[in-house]
């Protein structure tokens, strides 16, 4: 069983990540991708697709192209060195908790 991340190391794992994706997008082709049903807040929304095909272009366009607020949105790439022991079910309900 994993060990618990806390909080605090999570908030600041999740606040690397949103800054990487949000920031420096210049340049960027911007992706006209759409979501069958479009995005519904109490369903998570899952973008899979091959390497380099615009997957994360995509997710950091999407607040402002939805109008959402930046203090609502969370990017974490599960890959990320910081969350390989922390890798359960648990983790995502701490991750809710933190919107």
């Amino acid at each position: 069983m994993a060990e618990a991340i806390p909080r605090d190391a999570l908030d600041t794992i999740l606040s690397d990540w949103k800054e990487r994706m949000l920031t420096n997008r210049s340049g960027l082709v911007p992706r006209e991708l759409k979501i069958a049903g479009g995005l519904r807040p109490e369903l998570a929304t899952l973008v899979t697709g091959p390497r380099r095909a615009g997957k994360s272009t995509y997710l950091g366009q999407l607040p402002a192209d939805l109008g959402l607020p930046l203090d609502r949105c969370w990017f974490c790439n599960f890959e990320d060195p910081a969350l390989v022991f922390h890798l359960e079910p648990s983790l995502l309900d701490s991750i809710v908790t933190l919107a």
